[in-house]
């Protein structure tokens, strides 16, 4: 009797364990790799956020979300690598200095316009690069998926971009997916090509 109790029990436990890790879906495999997961988009929706109470005249809730659109960019930066977290560390410093600016009114269209899309193409290039990692990993799927968040950055970058820079990210967008449908070249020649769009992007990123 004693042992059929001692199983009921360990069965119970097990079960409870389930039941834990069931209650907190995918909460932390989400941490563990946010760039590949709908995390690493988080950073658009506050931005996209932030501007739309600019053009409500509400700086008050834009700076809010521009101080949670920072908050997720750092969650993304302990998932990127060192020469990623320069150029986010960077975009960061320059959301900070904005957020200064609006709270004392002394930003315009462009400024604000260049700030976000700063922030929103640093991340692209280190999408990229995470890429490239996993290509090296030979993890192929989530390689694509890295791209995709890429090509999400660069379409939500779209709206703060002049006609000349929105050509440029259209065209980035589309090299970017032709190489996501690759399937039949090697890996070097894959890597190689994320690398020509990381260096036209690396142009135009603050440092």
């Amino acid at each position: 009797m004693k042992v059929l109790e001692g199983n009921i029990l360990t069965v119970f436990l097990l079960l409870l364990g389930v039941i834990v890790v069931l209650s907190f879906p995918g909460e932390d495999r989400r941490m563990i790799h946010p760039m590949t997961n709908e995390l690493a988009v988080e950073p658009d929706r506050m931005i996209v956020m932030a501007m739309n109470y600019l053009s409500e005249n509400q700086e008050e809730n834009s700076i809010k979300y521009v101080e949670k659109a920072i908050e997720s960019m750092r969650v993304l930066e302990r998932d990127a690598d060192e020469k990623s977290d320069l150029i986010i560390e960077a975009s960061i410093r320059d959301l900070k200095l904005l957020e200064k600016e609006l709270a004392a009114k002394e930003s315009d269209k462009n400024r604000i316009s260049h700030a976000f899309l700063n922030a929103l193409n640093s991340l692209t290039v280190a999408q990229l690069r995470e890429s490239e990692s996993y290509i090296e990993e030979k993890n192929y799927a989530a390689s694509k998926v890295s791209m995709d968040y890429a090509m999400k950055h660069l379409e939500c970058a779209l709206a703060f971009s002049n006609a000349k820079e929105q050509v440029k990210e259209l065209e980035l967008q589309h090299s970017i997916h032709q190489i996501a449908l690759q399937n039949s070249i090697s890996d070097d020649k894959m890597i190689a090509r994320i690398d020509k769009i990381i260096n036209e992007m690396d142009a135009i990123v603050l440092h």
